[in-house]
């Protein structure tokens, strides 16, 4: 019996301290190199993200950057054509003169008290004419061809004779024009 006893004790001796280096080896080293690893798999997760939105901002901000410079020449151009105040009796005129060029004949013309707005103004013109529909259809054709911006806002037609030769036009048109006392542009058209 003496021998199984001391074979017993024998394994107590060893597995006692090999159970306490496992132990020692899971807190010392394991748990923390464990815990690293996860930081450093977060933050390799955190750059990969990073580089795949890198790869798609690049691509929103070359749009971007087209949109503005689109945008940049539509604002010059208008900027060149916008008519300063001094120039609104040549377009009344140059409009005038488009209805007569067309057959059409103005039987009213009443430009109205602009409206102020922050970098730009918009000059109201209320235009009656009358001729045939193809008359009044050149017409307007040609008030859009304007390089100026002119919205025709409202377009009212209605028959004068039973016979649809003769057409009565209602317009009111905004001109749109700079407004130099408050525009942040740097060049102003008047």
């Amino acid at each position: 019996m003496e021998k199984k006893s001391k074979s017993y004790r024998g394994s107590w001796i060893i597995t006692v301290p090999l159970a306490g280096l496992a132990v020692a080896y899971v807190f010392i080293f394991f748990l923390p190199t464990q815990r690293e690893i996860g930081e450093l798999r977060d933050d390799l997760s955190i750059k990969r993200e990073f580089i795949t939105q890198a790869g798609s901002l690049a691509a929103a901000l070359e749009t971007t950057k087209k949109q503005l410079n689109k945008t940049l020449k539509y604002n010059a151009a208008w900027e060149e054509n916008a008519p300063a105040q001094n120039e609104f009796n040549t377009l009344f005129s140059r409009i005038h003169t488009l209805a007569k060029e067309a057959g059409a004949t103005t039987t009213r013309f009443d430009p109205e008290p602009d409206v102020e707005y922050n970098t730009f103004r918009k000059a109201p013109l209320a235009v009656g004419c009358t001729g045939s529909f193809p008359q009044l259809f050149t017409f307007l054709r040609s008030l859009e061809s304007l390089p100026q911006e002119i919205w025709i806002e409202e377009v009212r037609l209605e028959e004068l004779d039973p016979t649809g030769k003769t057409v009565e036009c209602n317009l009111v048109l905004g001109i749109f024009a700079d407004n130099p006392e408050n525009s942040d542009q740097g060049k102003h058209s008047g």
